[in-house]
């Protein structure tokens, strides 16, 4: 009959039916399976397949007992789970009808007088003298023929097998393949899926009393029934579909809270629609690169997209499964398969014991499931090769042999023809792709080598590099997994229909993996549980290795991206009005030229428009707090006035110009080359870490009001003890040089510091800067003053005034200029890029440009050497800039205006400086015909590049450790084009990251650095407190050498909890004033407090660390001696700073930072890959480099620059932050 129109729905039908829309019935259930090549009969049409003499093949279970004996030969690093998704997604495309009797009874074939035998019989003969089944007298195996299925088009031809289930990944294996499947398994309640209970509270499928396939006795426990009716054939497919059935059913949950209106339909549609798409994920991004290897994944395009949509749907590709991948690709992984199921314990991971013949007997799920999934996650897989197990005394691999004849499937050598493989011409070519010994067992067995079974040649087969199969299982299987991608209207990557995935839910199905899904469903349902992050591999000491199910690394996909509309709906748009009518008039002043340089904190003028709009908005806040409901909590109201859209109150709120053309032109997605600004690096978001963007945030703010009010206040509801009382008592001065890392370590980590985070300090009228020094200067000067406390005990500062004993003494604190884009609680500026892109060097704004740039031949301007015409330049200097304190009164000024702060970091300037006009240089005289902001771009675009690779492979594999680079993806490649981009990601610099943990470094201070000469003899030093702000010192002979070579051959200080007293009493001392020092260690800790820092055990749970209930729970995490420091000042171990916390812990292995430090600074730098589409590495072709390039550009180092832009430094260490030794 003429099929009804097809109309694109949002939904998948159960049986397929219209996922093609010109042709509905392509790909549904109960079709014929398609062939890759034309089958084999022994008539050409039905009759089993034949010798190429017209001869009968050796029977099937011949060939079995000898190729495929019962050996246990586990693979290396496969785990079972392999085994069990792969037979679960196999049994979700595939499922062949065997033919039946009168009202679909079973035929029996062995056994029976002759001329009674059925037609569709076509038993397998046991060989007289058969090692196994002769000790029974068994002469013959059960057979019975698939049942044949009509064309298409009705038409006659050779003999086809039905295909019960749709021929599309769908999760049929859940669902059914049809409606009535469907019903039969819904709970129509809440969008769930019928389950039952055990006494114990485990949720298992629901119970099917009347299934023939199920070993049990009256006394047990009925099987289960399932979406598919093969549920119960062993226990990881059982394992798999409770997994799967428990997803369903929590999804379900979360879908219907956070969407009450939706009905039964709609959240159980939702609901299949991901578990779907996560089944989808799982196959192509796990299983897939395990069974075939990497190779075999790129070469036939298997690799799913990272970012954006998968466009190539083929309306024209007729959807369906093969017949070889039903007839022999679905049994090659029973070879996989143990002959016993190994228990573990889930907690300890500790081997219990095993379950043999468990075929068709799942009952052990009722009370062990944790076990057995523990046990799939542990156990080896078999090999997949010409070995397989019996299980239930069947012999599969002769039933495989048989149904591969039985559908015609041709012999093994064509195959390997099909795939392109090397042909094999004659026994002793065999060889060449398997082992002698298969090779010889085959030719005893077949009269020719065109003969041969394809699944006793295929599993011969040597595997491929990095797969479980060898190459010509491999092409069948890509072939077929790349035919399921394509034809499939409902894939979950496909753009433009009803049912594609919004980009933001794309991305969260992304997060998807075995692992999590395993976490969510059996583990964590008893309170904890450890898996490795690769569940189709052991887990194993190094990159797989166990980790707990608690993890942040196990990412979980956040269902409020299927949230039909935001709270924030529920604010009155009356009310927001009112509350925002000072918006506009905030908005007076926008971006524009920089006058006179600033000080080094100082704001710029477009974070001074930011600030002015984001006072509107925090006083915006406060009234909407004020007038919302009683009922409603301020930490639910907070999240949703985040999500209100201003531009509907504010028509220019969103995009004030950083010294840019007004108005702001449209990105060019053409342009090779950054902007200054930022802007324009995500070209669907033009602003996204532009300058002047709030810092992000990796956990919420915790303010003491909610809203802007420092955390002030143990959980005790004492106060928390003064920023000075902690850093004296926890953060004393002991110095313990490092063993591995020279001070180059920590100078080259402030120079990246600053190219990542500015920000900013508040002011007071007209830019004043604000005096807070005095304790109630918040009442008296300005309410941004947050002065510090000078405990009575302390041992350096005075507690009160020597000339009036009744007034308290405070160190100068002014809090960090504000600057939030939304309603909600306070942020703060970055007023620099949120990119790695070298803006020390060349500034983040269009503001610096005029003075920064000499405009002759690319050329950054600087200033000559005093010392003579012998020596390369210096940077150039301005007049009258705040903070400096050189006798001359001139300063260097840089990208970043925190240059001239130390003579270390001011030599790491100049290095970089010089570094662009040697290239500019070389880029000028081989390209005279470009001009000069050619030569500037292309030199900027080098010096960068060369930045990112001395950052992501000199300076993170020793901070982090090669451990956290690895497991964050921080490897930088050896050759090729990096293609992980993600134009959806939050880019930006992390509030965390520069406020608490970047300043590890601080602790790698010491009080002096050294200087040294040319023959790396010591000279002497610079006390650190002589060297703040003070530029001069570069002027003198030889100088900035002789701070490198100090810096490249002096250890660095232990990364530990004590800092040099150098910055903890005299940072930028004025030695003619007593006590004018600060405190370095208090600011970082106010500094914390002041930007609503969460508490250092809020950032344990958040790097998945165990959370600590009391001090004694951070025992081995931190050395004793600090932690009795910690407690002797904090009241509770909840209140306790991150910065406190991550600076006292031990460091990792081969790591200098401690777990906590490492998780938040791997999150940052991960995003600063991922979010750059001007990464070097790229592969896309606007802003590429050239492979040719690339390769020069892997050649970059620190050392490399050093000496290239040095005066008198002949010689260097290859390595220069690691501490000279001859032998590494």
């Amino acid at each position: 009959p003429e099929a009804p129109p097809c109309r694109p729905q949002r939904f998948r039908a159960y049986d397929g039916y219209c996922n093609n829309l010109q042709n509905p019935y392509w790909g549904s259930a109960n079709l014929r399976y398609l062939r890759f090549l034309p089958p084999n009969y022994g008539d050409g049409i039905s009759q089993a397949r034949q010798d190429g003499r017209g001869r009968a093949l050796p029977s099937a279970r011949t060939v079995s007992a000898s190729m495929f004996q019962d050996q246990d030969r586990p693979h290396d690093h496969a785990s079972m789970m392999t085994v069990a998704w792969g037979r679960f997604v196999f049994h979700d495309i595939s499922h062949t009808a065997q033919a039946a009797g009168f009202e679909g009874a079973r035929l029996k074939c062995c056994g029976v007088a002759e001329g009674f035998s059925h037609p569709e019989c076509m038993p397998i003969a046991v060989p007289d003298r058969d090692q196994y089944y002769g000790r029974f007298g068994q002469r013959c195996l059960e057979y019975v023929r698939s049942s044949a299925a009509p064309r298409e088009t009705c038409g006659l031809g050779p003999r086809e097998q039905n295909n019960q289930v749709t021929s599309f990944l769908d999760g049929s294996t859940i669902y059914g393949s049809s409606e009535a499947e469907a019903r039969f398994l819904r709970a129509f309640e809440g969008g769930q899926l019928l389950s039952q209970r055990t006494n114990d509270g485990e949720e298992l499928p629901p119970p099917d009393i009347t299934t023939l396939d199920c070993r049990r006795t009256a006394q047990e426990p009925p099987c289960f029934s399932s979406g598919d009716p093969r549920v119960n054939s062993d226990l990881g497919l059982g394992l798999m579909h409770t997994v799967w059935l428990r997803e369903h059913n929590r999804v379900a949950r979360s879908l219907q809270t956070s969407n009450p209106q939706w009905d039964d339909e709609r959240t159980f549609q939702e609901t299949r629609r991901i578990i779907g798409a996560q089944m989808q994920y799982i196959t192509y991004n796990e299983f897939l690169p395990a069974l075939l290897g990497p190779e075999v994944v790129e070469r036939f395009g298997l690799r799913l997209e990272n970012q954006g949509y998968f466009r190539g749907y083929d309306p024209k590709r007729l959807p369906g499964v093969t017949n070889v991948m039903a007839a022999v690709g679905v049994w090659a992984l029973v070879s996989a398969a143990p002959a016993q199921v190994e228990l573990f314990d889930p907690a300890r991971f500790r081997r219990l014991g095993s379950l043999p013949e468990t075929a068709f007997r799942p009952l052990e799920l009722y009370s062990r499931l944790q076990q057995i999934a523990a046990g799939a996650l542990m156990q080896h897989a078999q090999k997949m090769d010409n070995f397989m197990s019996r299980h239930a005394g069947v012999d599969l691999a002769a039933v495989a042999i048989q149904q591969g004849r039985d559908h015609g499937i041709t012999g093994y050598t064509r195959w390997r023809q099909f795939c392109g493989l090397r042909a094999i011409d004659d026994f002793e070519g065999l060889k060449r792709v398997m082992s002698s010994d298969a090779a010889f067992r085959l030719s005893q067995l077949y009269s020719a080598v065109d003969d041969i079974d394809l699944l006793a040649g295929a599993l011969s087969e040597t595997p491929v590099e990095g797969g479980l199969v060898g190459p010509t299982l491999a092409c069948i299987y890509a072939h077929q997994f790349r035919h399921l991608r394509v034809s499939d209207r409902y894939w979950f990557e496909n753009p433009g229909q009803p049912s594609s995935f919004t980009e933001d839910q794309l991305r969260e199905l992304r997060k998807t993996s075995l692992a999590r899904v395993l976490c969510d469903n059996v583990f964590l349902r008893t309170g904890g549980g450890v898996v490795q992050p690769r569940t189709m591999r052991v887990p194993d000491p190094w990159l797989n290795n166990l980790m707990s199910c608690e993890d942040r690394l196990l990412a979980s996909v956040d269902l409020d991206a299927w949230q039909d509309s935001s709270r924030a709906g529920s604010v009155p748009q009356s009310l927001l009005q009112d509350a925002l009518a000072d918006l506009t008039a905030s908005q007076g002043g926008q971006f524009g030229r920089q006058g006179a340089r600033g000080g080094f904190m100082r704001a710029t003028a477009g974070s001074r428009s930011i600030h002015n709009q984001s006072e509107a908005l925090e006083f915006a806040t406060r009234r909407l707090l004020k007038a919302t409901r009683k009922g409603d909590k301020r930490q639910d109201v907070i999240p949703a006035l985040r999500q209100v859209d201003l531009s509907k109150f504010a028509a220019e709120f969103e995009e004030p110009a950083a010294c840019e053309d007004e108005p702001l032109k449209p990105c060019n997605p053409r342009s090779p080359f950054r902007s200054l600004s930022g802007r324009c690096n995500n070209l669907r978001k033009p602003n996204l870490g532009k300058v002047g963007h709030s810092f992000r945030r990796v956990l919420p703010g915790l303010y003491e009001d909610g809203v802007s009010a420092p955390r002030s206040r143990s959980v005790t509801g004492s106060p928390l003890p003064s920023p000075r009382l902690v850093s004296f008592a926890v953060h004393g001065d002991l110095s313990h040089p490092h063993q591995r890392y020279t001070m180059m370590l920590m100078q080259l980590g402030q120079f990246i510091d600053h190219d990542i985070a500015h920000t900013p300090l508040s002011e007071g009228a007209d830019g004043a800067t604000l005096r807070c020094r005095a304790c109630n200067s918040p009442e008296r000067v300005n309410k941004e003053c947050f002065p510090i406390p000078i405990p009575s005990n302390d041992p350096h500062f005075p507690s009160v005034s020597r000339k009036n004993p009744n007034i308290p003494q405070c160190l100068p604190f002014t809090r960090s200029m504000s600057g939030q884009r939304t309603l909600g609680s306070r942020e703060q500026i970055n007023q620099v890029t949120g990119y790695l892109d070298l803006s020390t060097v060349y500034g983040s704004d269009e503001c610096a440009r005029d003075e920064l740039r000499l405009f002759r031949s690319g050329l950054l301007n600087m200033s000559a050497h005093p010392a003579g015409r012998e020596f390369k330049p210096l940077l150039s200097e301005v007049d009258g800039a705040a903070d400096c304190i050189s006798s001359n009164g001139r300063c260097f000024i840089a990208g970043d205006t925190r240059v001239s702060e130390q003579p270390g970091l001011t030599s790491m300037h100049t290095i970089f400086a010089r570094e662009h006009n040697r290239i500019a240089r070389t880029l000028q005289s081989l390209n005279p015909h470009w001009d000069d902001e050619r030569v500037f771009q292309e030199a900027r675009k080098i010096v960068g590049a060369i930045f990112q690779r001395i950052v992501f492979a000199e300076f993170l594999p020793r901070t982090l450790g090669w451990e956290s680079v690895s497991q964050w993806g921080l490897h930088l490649l050896e050759e090729g084009y990096y293609n992980g981009y993600d134009p959806t990601c939050d880019v930006g610099s992390f509030n965390e990251f520069a406020t608490a943990a970047f300043r590890f470094g601080h602790t790698l201070l010491p009080p002096v650095l050294k200087l040294v000469g040319p023959a790396y003899d010591e000279l002497g030093g610079l006390k650190l407190t002589d060297a703040f702000f003070n530029s001069q010192t570069l002027y003198r002979k030889d100088r900035l050498d002789q701070l490198l070579r100090g810096l490249l051959s002096t250890p660095m200080e232990n990364f530990d909890n004590h800092v040099t007293e150098m910055v903890t009493k005299h940072l930028f001392e004025a030695k003619s004033v007593p006590f004018s020092g600060l405190d370095l260690v208090a600011i970082n800790l106010q500094r914390g407090r002041d930007h609503g820092l969460r508490t250092y055990n809020d950032y344990r749970a958040f790097c998945s660390q165990p959370r600590a209930r009391t001090f004694a729970d951070l025992e081995g995490h931190i050395p004793r001696a600090t932690l009795r420091a910690i407690g002797s000042v904090y009241r509770d171990v909840e209140d306790i700073d991150v910065f406190t916390g991550g600076l006292s812990e031990f460091p990792l292995a081969g790591a200098v930072v401690g777990p906590t430090f490492s998780c938040l600074l791997s999150f940052q730098f991960q995003r600063l890959r991922r979010c750059d589409r001007f990464w070097h590495e790229t592969g896309d072709p606007t802003v590429r480099f050239s492979s040719d390039q690339l390769a020069q550009l892997r050649k970059a180092s620190l050392a490399k620059i050093i000496c290239q832009n040095s005066d008198t430094t002949r010689f260097i260490t290859r390595k220069v932050l690691d501490v000279y030794d001859p032998f590494l």
